[in-house]
């Protein structure tokens, strides 16, 4: 689809903007990919030189960067990735949606409550008593069981399944191959067969969450697993039973979380991060990638490492490490010429 750079000045309503004459836009792009047609954006200060090279024929930037030397047309605002998004809705670039109605090859049990526009594609299994809200899309082969809720306005992408009892929101997107109330990891391991312990609960997922693919969520031992509203949990994640995420939290890729650790709203965990069981994590803390969260967390702040410890530490700690061949070698030299002086000293000295 093509706009006149015009109409996606109107539709933001910019700080401001040096359009002298009107042009037609194609595209998106990023700086350095950029070409004639093409709109971008600059928010990592790291990418300012591209500005002044790049081909496009506009960038968004924020208002810091508008005096930057550059051959495209500058749009100020606030926040240049929001209005990205936005410049792509009115580009057209979106998620194709799926054929409209109900697939006669998807399986709906008699009793399921379908709710208007629902749109369930191909091999879908939507089991006993399921509920889904209006204008929710499943795509194929997803399966829904027993009386699972799930809300208005969601999109449940191929293969994720939802397990018995489960609740999930409104705007809720759950992306390809997740699993959403598997059993938590419950064993009796004094038992000599480490016997299971039944997992009898369930999992709550809030309004506007965003779950990425192949993400593992389990249910409660008892009671529930909750994910709040607004939370994102990006790909391959492993939530485990009884967690609690709270609102407006950031979970990133191959994270863990172990059983019945609860995280304040507004966190943000790092790629690759290790949360033992639980632990209570405060508001607005912040995880560096590959941390490791073996006790509980009662101050905001910044943190990294193993065990997670303020990241000013963990920098200093990791500085120290690196000069350890130094202090080694100090050490010798010290040795050797402690060892000299022993040699050349008399001995009823």
């Amino acid at each position: 689809m093509t706009k006149a750079l015009s109409e996606i000045i109107k539709a933001l309503k910019p700080i401001n903007c040096n359009l002298k004459k009107d042009i037609n836009i194609t595209s998106l792009a990023s700086l350095s990919d950029a070409k004639e047609g093409d709109i971008s954006f600059l928010t990592n200060t790291k990418y300012i030189a591209q500005l002044s090279s790049t081909c496009a024929s506009a960038v968004l930037v924020k208002p810091e960067h508008a005096d930057i030397q550059s051959n495209a047309i500058l749009i100020i605002v606030d926040n240049p990735n929001l209005a990205f998004a936005e410049v792509a809705k009115l580009l057209g670039f979106e998620r194709p949606v799926s054929p409209m109605g109900i697939s006669d090859k998807a399986c709906i049990a008699k009793d399921a409550h379908i709710s208007n526009d629902v749109k369930i594609q191909a091999y879908s299994v939507i089991a006993s008593g399921v509920s889904i809200g209006e204008s929710t899309n499943i795509y194929p082969n997803v399966v829904i069981e027993n009386n699972v809720k799930i809300g208005k306005y969601c999109t449940i992408y191929p293969n994720v399944t939802i397990m018995d009892g489960c609740e999930i929101g409104d705007n809720v997107i759950i992306n390809a191959g997740s699993v959403i109330g598997s059993d938590g990891f419950g064993f009796d391991l004094e038992s000599p067969d480490n016997t299971k312990i039944p997992q009898v609960g369930n999992v709550i997922i809030g309004n506007n969450v965003e779950i990425g693919a192949n993400v593992s969520i389990d249910r409660a031992r008892f009671g529930s697993t909750i994910i709040q509203d607004n939370v994102k949990i990006d790909n391959l994640v492993q939530i485990a039973h009884n967690v609690v995420i709270g609102k407006n939290s950031v979970i990133v890729s191959q994270t863990g979380i172990a059983g019945s650790s609860k995280l304040g709203t507004g966190v943000i965990v790092g790629g690759c991060t290790a949360i033992s069981g639980h632990l209570r994590i405060a508001d607005n803390s912040m995880f560096a990638g590959r941390s490791g969260v073996t006790k509980s967390i009662t101050n905001a702040g910044i943190y990294a490492g193993l065990p997670a410890q303020p990241i000013n530490s963990w920098r200093k700690d990791i500085a120290n490490i690196r000069s350890l061949h130094k202090i080694k070698k100090h050490i010798k030299d010290l040795k050797e010429r402690i060892l000299k002086i022993e040699h050349n000293t008399p001995k009823n000295t």
